[in-house]
């Protein structure tokens, strides 16, 4: 290592206000708006609850089953117009929190 500084940086990282911002990590203020404590979030267990329940609830993927392939088509289409993949992780997170969810998709 050429100074102490550099050694810092390895292993602090240069972590100003805007890289914190641009990556999600850690930023508080003071009571003046200003940068107090910078670094790194070390956990966020309610995201990481939310995210291992709707691993084991939506699995790897999702099939429909309908007794006519028209029908499976059209469910398809009508999820796909409704932006499902989003709604469905909206809706079972509401569902995860609040205890209850209810959904009803379609198209006019």
């Amino acid at each position: 290592m050429k100074n102490f500084k550099e050694l810092m940086d390895i292993y602090n990282g240069n972590y100003t206000e805007t890289y914190c911002k641009e990556h999600s990590l850690f930023v508080s203020y003071d009571s003046e708006g200003k940068a107090e404590h910078i670094t790194r979030q070390l956990i966020d267990l309610h995201e990481d609850v939310i995210s291992t329940d709707l691993n084991f609830i939506l699995g790897g993927f999702q099939t429909i089953n309908a007794d006519s392939e028209n029908a499976v088509e059209r469910l398809q289409e009508i999820l796909d117009d409704n932006d499902w993949d989003t709604l469905k992780r909206t809706f079972i997170t509401q569902g995860l929190i609040l205890g209850t969810s209810a959904l009803k998709v379609g198209k006019d």
